[in-house]
């Protein structure tokens, strides 16, 4: 009878898998640094802290997008700013669903209420209307404390936010 791997097993499998390819990735010449990791911790906080405030905005938006059958281009305001950029570097957190949670909502509902984007050229403001619906009803994330990727996060919010702002600058221009 064949011996069910455990999860130990399987993650140091996952690891030396990843290693390796990195290796041979180096040896044909791709040597592109990874982004810089942002601990779960932190990401999940974030996202914790300001999700009401986006669902909030995230419902009007949506009667917007149904009341005027188009997509609406909003523009950008101070607060759409500060959210936009908060979820672009909690999408680089350790936790796949967090990370994917954070990115959508930065990169999609975000970006298309600020400056249009996909949705907005073919004008599929019902769709978009249906996906943000989705997310307003979608059960709340949260993460596995003994899992998670803590970095050097401290509790010190705003901190660690500043320096993972910069380090993420510095990667994208390298």
């Amino acid at each position: 009878m064949r011996r069910t791997l455990t999860i130990e097993e399987l993650r140091a499998g996952i690891k030396r898998l990843k290693e390796e390819k990195e290796q041979a990735d180096i040896k044909r010449g791709y040597c592109k640094l990874p982004p810089p990791k942002v601990s779960d911790v932190w990401a999940y906080e974030a996202y914790k802290t300001h999700l009401p405030e986006i669902k909030e905005f995230l419902a009007d938006y949506a009667k917007v997008l149904l009341t005027s059958k188009q997509v609406v281009v909003i523009g950008e305001s101070e607060k759409l700013k500060q959210w936009r950029e908060l979820f672009d570097v909690a999408s680089y957190c350790d936790d796949d669903v967090l990370k994917g949670k954070c990115a959508f909502i930065s990169h999609v509902y975000l970006k298309e209420a600020v400056e249009g984007g996909a949705f907005s050229k073919v004008n599929k403001y019902a769709e978009l209307a249906q996906m943000i619906a989705k997310t307003l009803n979608d059960y709340p994330y949260s993460i596995y404390e003994k899992d998670a990727f803590a970095d050097n996060y401290d509790g010190g919010f705003d901190k660690y936010y500043s320096q993972k702002q910069e380090e993420l600058q510095i990667w994208r221009e390298n």
